[in-house]
């Protein structure tokens, strides 16, 4: 790491280090990539959601870049594909106005497979054909729901 007297030389004399000048053009077009995949973003938001009044958005697709999500201003939720990365998407404005007025942070949820979480609550074939009643809601399941080896449910709460 450079002193600082070698760094306010620098920034005053204009001249530019080997590091600088190899990364020298590459952050405009960073930007401009940046920007293209915003872009790209909206145009998926607006295509899958045009109805801005929704309170769920389900986010299956790979995104990169900024999601705004201006002017969703009753969403609650998000939920993201377990096969979604949130890593290289940055979700930007996600928040809603509750009824009294004050403004609440959109909750974002990962979503996961449901023969993931089944398997994890009942390991076993014999725990699996026990089961009689089953609830399925506000459990951010997505995929395929085999309840095949249920053999004995009697109830599905969804």
């Amino acid at each position: 790491m450079p002193d600082s007297a070698y760094c306010a030389w620098l920034k005053n004399s204009k001249q530019l280090t080997p590091e600088q000048l190899l990364n020298q053009g590459k952050e405009p077009q960073l930007r401009e990539e940046y920007s293209q995949d915003s872009a790209k973003n909206k145009q998926w938001l607006d295509q899958n959601y045009p109805d801005k009044k929704v309170s769920e958005i389900y986010l299956n697709q790979q995104l990169v870049g900024e999601l705004d999500l201006r002017g969703y201003d009753n969403l609650r939720k998000m939920s993201l594909s377990s096969r979604i990365g949130k890593s290289q998407l940055e979700i930007k404005n996600a928040s809603y106005k509750d009824y009294l007025g004050e403004t609440k942070k959109t909750e974002i949820i990962q979503c996961v497979p449901a023969p993931t979480c089944f398997y994890q609550l009942y390991p076993t074939k014999e725990e699996r054909e026990q089961v009689t009643r089953l609830t399925i809601s506000n459990q951010n399941l997505e995929g395929e729901l085999d309840l095949s080896e249920f053999r004995n449910l009697k109830e599905l709460d969804c």
